[in-house]
């Protein structure tokens, strides 16, 4: 196995394993045993805005990468025409967990990833993953559980075709901060600006925010906006 690192990155400690995993959107709803099994082959590792995460070419897919903390500029070359493909890895996104089950042996994407603010990052061992789901029958429902939720997301409806309120849901998604047990989104735009955002009118976000509230997804705490159920939001988001 290859990692390519840069030489600031340094190993955390501020939080159990077992709470950095829960992060990650694949594993938040996973069993206690699950992480467990999971966090002892596991690492953690810090990096600083700018750091290189991955370099490109670097990546050999026996290592998934989970940003439980932070942001990174994730780079991929489209091997057809070999044009670079950028875009934002936020946290609680994976890179690598798709490509353990889709083809074993398979040869890996082309990609690097980047530090853009102060990253956490855990690094799984893909090949105890993959024997873990083929012994244990939770850990394979779990994960088929989480890529169906996921075809879902992709099978949505287009932007010009969500709901209002949905857009508001999934603007909230964008936002939100991991906090400990719960989400957050540290300071809650003003209507004004999310409709403009979400291209709604200011009664769409009013509605979405009432919504919310009244079924206890998510609690006003000025000027923060407490997500009590990620999950469910999530679920009304697609």
């Amino acid at each position: 196995m290859t990692i390519f690192q840069n030489n600031e990155a340094t190993p955390s400690s501020e939080l159990p394993m077992e709470a950095l995993l829960r992060a990650l959107f694949c594993f938040e709803q996973a069993g206690d045993e699950m992480i467990r099994q999971i966090s002892t082959f596991t690492d953690v590792i810090d990096y600083q805005p700018g750091d290189s995460i991955i370099s490109m070419g670097g990546y050999d897919g026996s290592v998934l990468y989970g940003l439980v903390k932070g942001e990174g500029r994730l780079t991929k070359a489209v091997a057809a025409s070999g044009v670079l493909d950028m875009s934002d890895l936020h946290a609680g996104q994976m890179i690598g967990l798709s490509q353990v089950f889709a083809q074993e042996g398979a040869t890996p994407i082309t990609l690097s990833l980047v530090a853009t603010t102060e990253v956490t990052v855990v690094t799984i061992e893909a090949k105890a993953l993959l024997s873990l789901v083929k012994e244990d029958i939770a850990v394979t429902h779990h994960l088929l559980q989480f890529f169906a939720q996921e075809m879902m997301r992709y099978e949505a409806p287009q932007d010009h075709q969500i709901h209002p309120e949905r857009r508001v849901y999934r603007h909230f998604l964008t936002l939100a901060e991991k906090k400990g047990k719960n989400f957050v989104i540290p300071q809650m735009p003003k209507h004004a600006v999310i409709s403009e955002a979400c291209g709604v009118t200011d009664q769409d976000v009013a509605k979405a925010v009432a919504y919310l509230i009244a079924e206890n997804i998510i609690e006003r705490e000025y000027p923060r906006l407490i997500i009590r159920d990620i999950s469910a939001l999530r679920a009304l988001s697609y």
